[in-house]
């Protein structure tokens, strides 16, 4: 959690682990799986993790863009799952809910990350190991933001300086701006990470608190 809250501002942020939370052959519902999803993918979504590498099942696949455990076109895209040198497994899943691609092919991923300020986004193609290319993938673009702080039942007194921060990227761009808003006032805006502002004589009430970002 530490190492991605420090790279929240990243655009594209990428993990690689062994034993998927989507797998292509093994059952969805074994320990391994269900853990990861379970301690795991609250973080990734809360951070906008870009794509994750899994492994363990021995077969290619790409997910759907997945967010909170189902089909988001704002989600995190899962790869894998570890299949060169190793036997090729039966893709016993390729009709689950996640699944987009599943091939029993030998392969691997070339992936490729341009610049922030490019106006593309990271794009995946699998070639099997005659060098035949028989998938490809770009994700799309996404500018998100959402407030990270406060938290919904935070409270202050009166006349105390609030500090407003929100989390902003731009999959496929970079974050020109975040403005911030009190029941769709403007209060401040942030022209740089990381996006806070801080809110002086705010009126006694609740409040709801919005931002909106710009790339």
């Amino acid at each position: 959690a530490d190492e991605l809250e420090r790279f929240e501002s990243v655009a594209n942020k990428m993990a690689i682990y062994h034993i998927p939370f989507y797998p292509s052959h093994r059952d969805p519902n074994e320990s391994g799986s269900k853990s990861g999803r379970k301690y795991w993918l609250p973080l990734f979504d809360a951070y906008g993790l870009t794509v994750a590498f899994e492994n363990h099942d021995h077969l290619m696949k790409r997910t759907k863009l997945l967010k909170a455990n189902r089909p988001d076109d704002a989600g995190t895209l899962y790869i894998g799952d570890g299949c060169f040198g190793k036997t090729i497994r039966t893709a016993d899943q390729a009709s689950a809910f996640y699944i987009e691609k599943v091939e029993e092919k030998r392969h691997f991923w070339l992936v490729e990350v341009p610049e922030n300020d490019s106006g593309s986004a990271p794009a995946f193609t699998a070639i099997d190991e005659n060098g035949n290319i028989f998938d490809s993938y770009e994700l799309p673009k996404k500018l998100s933001v959402s407030i990270s702080d406060p938290n919904n039942a935070d409270t202050f007194s009166q006349d105390e300086i609030i500090t407003i921060r929100a989390n902003a990227f731009y999959r496929g761009g970079s974050v020109a701006s975040v403005e911030f808003f009190q029941n769709g006032i403007a209060i401040g805006s942030s022209g740089s990470a990381p996006h806070e502002i801080q809110w002086f004589n705010a009126p006694l009430g609740g409040h709801g608190l919005t931002a909106v970002a710009t790339g």
